[in-house]
């Protein structure tokens, strides 16, 4: 009985102390190089291409392309140290991946996500290590989000204006069809003010030809008009005058 208790207390003993491993804590200098270390953890993404093999049936002449282009997006962790972990989490299908330094080759860490369907948040965070006085602590929490393939690139109005935010490959905001009605409206109005634009211009400069064309007789047909206006007058006011003289005598 006494060797059970012996035993016994023996193995709290480790069990306590085990727990106190975990539990103490880094001191001030220490907990400043983990910061410093966790401060330059960066998690980016990049848009690539790879080939598949074609999972799609042959075309009408019985002929198909053996492999297929599609876009995945690679993500990657720099700079994880032996004094670090990053757990990531994807909010579209709440998978976690957890890496560490040993992980990594040339100080990189990286993984594929082949659903481009739908915009994704990875919330990451990064923890300290069983290397620390302090592991499992949180040291960073962020989010870094994911575009997704715009079904609306190179369709409608985005033909006419490629660089518009609505007509990119990739995006980070949900587009209704609501706003591509609006944005394919706007442009086709501004598409028909231009064309009406030009028009109204042409119109102005095929008058302006025809004027500079017949502008001599424009400015004969004018002087011609001035010069019989003028010899007009001129009778009428002699005759005006002949009938003034004539009244005068008679009356007097």
């Amino acid at each position: 009985m006494k060797k059970k208790r012996v035993v016994l207390s023996i193995l709290l003993s480790c069990l306590f102390s085990i727990a106190n491993v975990h539990a103490s804590k880094c001191n001030d200098e220490e907990l400043a190089k983990i910061n410093d270390e966790a401060s330059k953890v960066k998690v980016s993404y990049d848009i690539l291409t790879k080939q598949i093999p074609n999972p799609n049936d042959p075309n009408d002449a019985g002929e198909k392309d053996e492999t297929i282009d599609v876009d995945y997006i690679k993500v990657s962790v720099i700079n994880l140290t032996d004094n670090l972990y990053i757990k990531i989490t994807n909010s579209n299908d709440n998978t976690t991946k957890t890496f560490y330094g040993k992980d990594a080759t040339d100080g990189i860490v990286s993984y594929e996500i082949d659903d481009t369907s739908a915009i994704a948040n990875l919330n990451y965070v990064v923890y300290t290590t069983m290397n620390t006085s302090c592991a499992e602590e949180k040291i960073i929490e962020n989010v870094r989000t994911l575009p997704k393939y715009n079904e609306y690139y190179g369709t409608g109005a985005c033909n006419l204006n490629p660089d518009a935010p609505e007509c990119q490959k990739y995006v980070v905001t949900d587009i209704t069809p609501e706003d591509m009605e609006n944005f394919n409206k706007k442009e086709s109005d501004k598409v028909i003010d231009d064309i009406n634009k030009e028009e109204d211009k042409k119109k102005k400069d095929e008058d302006k030809n025809i004027f500079e064309k017949n502008k001599n007789i424009v400015i004969i047909g004018g002087s011609i008009i001035i010069v019989i206006g003028v010899v007009t007058t001129a009778v009428v006011i002699k005759k005006r005058r002949s009938r003034l003289i004539w009244w005068k005598k008679e009356k007097y």
